[in-house]
């Protein structure tokens, strides 16, 4: 049971890593912040809802002084939101209990999007 844990985590890591080419995309950033909040709300929100937090967690740990803050890129949160709101409600609801999980399912449907 270990060993599955340990596997997924590492492609789950593996696959945040290269979840888009572009070096200044937040699509990693995106979808491990809506796996945190889908726990965190066992996946009952609704999109709105994600992306209003997504927009939130994305500012947290910048200082309000810092030179070059992160710009929010709406349409890629949003695509990561619609990808997740695209699995069925059961399957959402079972991801909320599986972080790992979550980040592979939420980007595999992403993938399949483009």
């Amino acid at each position: 049971m270990k060993k599955v844990l340990v596997f997924s985590a590492l492609l789950a890591a593996s696959s945040l890593a290269h979840a888009v080419d572009d070096p200044h995309s937040h699509t990693g950033m995106y979808i491990e912040s809506l796996c945190e909040e889908i726990k965190a709300d066992s996946g009952k929100g609704d999109s709105d809802h994600y992306l209003d937090q997504l927009k939130v967690r994305s500012g947290r740990g910048v200082s309000s002084s810092a030179m070059n803050k992160p710009e929010f890129q709406d349409d890629e949160a949003e695509d990561v939101v619609d990808a997740f709101m695209d699995l069925d409600e059961d399957q959402r609801i079972a991801l909320a209990k599986d972080p790992a999980k979550c980040r592979t399912d939420v980007l595999a449907e992403l993938k399949k999007q483009e």
